[in-house]
């Protein structure tokens, strides 16, 4: 691959790192799939000495989404990311690689999309673990809303998806690396040199917006558990309703009563926010 690579310009080169194949992916997605490291490797790096923008998103989206780039959703970025390919097979290796090359090559990865990808693939509970702390550490965030669907408006943060999936201990990893790495990242932004003339209101609003979206989180987790506990009658349910519990999800009475609402109608199957919701 680096020999056939070196024969070419620039502007061949681009169109070959770009080029699909027949299920539309770019000899990037290819070799990741494949599990061929070493060509993934040199694959970025070639296209970072080149200075090479990865356009196959872009496109990819327009088509998607109606022809035009500004219309491209979130979700279908993702399924164009090589991170979320790799994290949907539990390739740790690969993640690991392609954090480590990413930055020099322009790409952008979809982290948080990619932690999706990691929970909900077959891979065991030691892997997902492990692959939560990598894509947590290179800024996925476990209790942010992203799209489950092109096709609908319907959001789900990493930490439901955990409350739905289980097992126990890998749900207490999610929770308990999104919160160091939150821990963190307020941290370093009040010893950041660049923001020590801010005032202290600055910081606390920010930071404020970041833990509600934490509270949010887990209570929606903690309904979905609590719901699945009851439809499905699965002791691993029950489990995951503990973690989150013990983790400090609470629900207020508003929360219970949609929750009493459901299970009275009976109008839940999944569990999923988007379902208690249709129950207000």
């Amino acid at each position: 691959v680096e020999v056939f690579l070196s024969i070419c310009n620039s502007s061949l080169l681009s169109k070959i790192l770009s080029l699909e194949d027949d299920k539309g992916q770019t000899p990037l997605l290819t070799a990741v799939s494949s599990d061929a490291i070493d060509i993934v490797i040199c694959l970025i790096m070639w296209r970072g000495n080149h200075n090479i923008t990865p356009s196959k998103t872009i496109t990819a989206c327009a088509v998607l989404d109606g022809g035009n780039p500004r219309n491209a959703t979130r979700k279908s970025i993702a399924a164009l990311c090589p991170l979320v390919c790799a994290a949907g097979v539990g390739n740790l290796e690969m993640i690991d690689t392609l954090l480590q090359f990413g930055d020099q090559s322009g790409c952008s990865y979809q982290v948080t999309e990619a932690l999706h990808a990691m929970l909900q693939s077959s891979s065991s509970a030691e892997v997902k673990i492990e692959g939560t702390q990598l894509l947590v550490c290179a800024g996925a965030n476990p209790f942010e809303d992203i799209p489950t669907s092109n096709m609908s408006q319907e959001c789900e943060t990493a930490v439901n998806v955990g409350a739905r999936v289980g097992p126990a201990i890998m749900l207490r990893s999610v929770v308990s690396s999104g919160r160091e790495f939150l821990k963190t990242r307020q941290l370093s932004r009040r010893r950041d040199p660049k923001l020590q003339q801010q005032p202290e209101s600055f910081f606390k609003t920010i930071e404020s917006r970041e833990n509600l979206e934490v509270k949010d989180a887990m209570k929606s987790a903690l309904l979905t558990a609590l719901a699945r506990s009851f439809s499905q009658q699965q002791p691993e349910d029950l489990s995951l309703a503990s973690v989150l519990y013990e983790e400090g999800a609470k629900l207020d009475n508003q929360d219970l009563s949609r929750l009493q609402l459901c299970i009275k109608g009976s109008k839940f199957a999944s569990g999923t926010p988007e379902t208690l919701d249709r129950c207000m």
